[in-house]
């Protein structure tokens, strides 16, 4: 059965019709986003055990986090669940599930895995959806995505028991894989940790700014001016003032033409 996320069916969809009490879980993705989790929650709470393997390593080569990490908070596809600023909640839910029944593992060297692998193993039945679709809403099917989304989903014995095999050939590899849980529970504690007023604050005035920041370069705009800085009215200023005369300054060489409004404190 052909999986592509729009007309001949979902990942998610079929997840949440094949995982059942006490499943044991099998996967492979390059990313693993809290919102899949959210997605699917009501059914992983049913599992015994998951099994999940990044398929790109959880550290770069300068020892800095990897891209996988950068996907707890979902992918570009996933902007619209982040505008909902649930993240603290779902990542501690994700995070307490995550702990309580997981194994997590990533593979020691980039390029190495190029698939991804939904395996579900009930007591007498199995189902793997092996494909494109990675473990993200997008993947899941359940985020408008633009790519174009091939899954596989099979349900034969011989199948379903040659990808699993397939599975614990690399799963068991001591020397492709590492053990990542404790590093992946950090990074969603991280998440989901409380951030004061004033950090919110700062995060977004950055966010708005940071396109602009450096370009008031006082050296670049007070040199062309001779003597600016020597004169008795620049040194009476304080710092907000010089920077709102800077700003001036630098609109009037750029744009001819500055416009100055008078508000509390700006000394006008």
């Amino acid at each position: 059965m052909l999986l592509d996320n729009k007309k001949t069916g979902k990942v998610g969809d079929k997840l949440k019709e094949s995982i059942s009490k006490k499943s044991r879980l099998s996967i492979i993705s390059g990313l693993l986003s809290i919102y899949a989790y959210d997605a699917l929650k009501k059914e992983l709470a049913k599992i015994e055990s998951v099994r999940f393997l990044f398929s790109e390593p959880a550290l770069s080569i300068d020892e800095t986090l990897s891209p996988v990490f950068q996907g707890l908070c979902g992918d570009r596809f996933e902007r619209w669940l982040r505008n909902k600023l649930t993240q603290t909640h779902i990542a501690k839910e994700c995070a307490s599930w995550l702990s309580r029944k997981a194994d997590i593992r990533a593979v020691n060297m980039p390029h190495t895995l190029n698939q991804n692998l939904f395996h579900i193993e009930n007591n007498n039945s199995a189902v793997a959806i092996q494909g494109s679709s990675s473990f993200t809403t997008s993947g899941l099917g359940y985020s408008d995505s633009n790519s174009y989304a091939m899954n596989m989903c099979l349900t034969d014995p011989e199948s379903t028991r040659g990808l699993l095999e397939w599975f614990e050939t690399i799963w068991s590899n001591k020397s492709a894989v590492s053990d990542i849980k404790n590093l992946l529970l950090e990074q969603l504690e991280a998440i989901s940790r409380d951030r004061s007023g004033r950090f919110v604050y700062f995060l977004v005035l950055y966010n708005i700014f940071k396109d602009y920041l450096g370009e008031l370069d006082e050296e670049q705009i007070i040199k062309t001016k001779t003597g600016f800085k020597d004169t008795q009215v620049w040194n009476k200023l304080y710092k907000f003032q010089r920077d709102g005369v800077l700003g001036a300054i630098d609109k009037l060489e750029k744009y001819n033409g500055c416009i100055i409004a008078d508000s509390v404190g700006l000394g006008i």
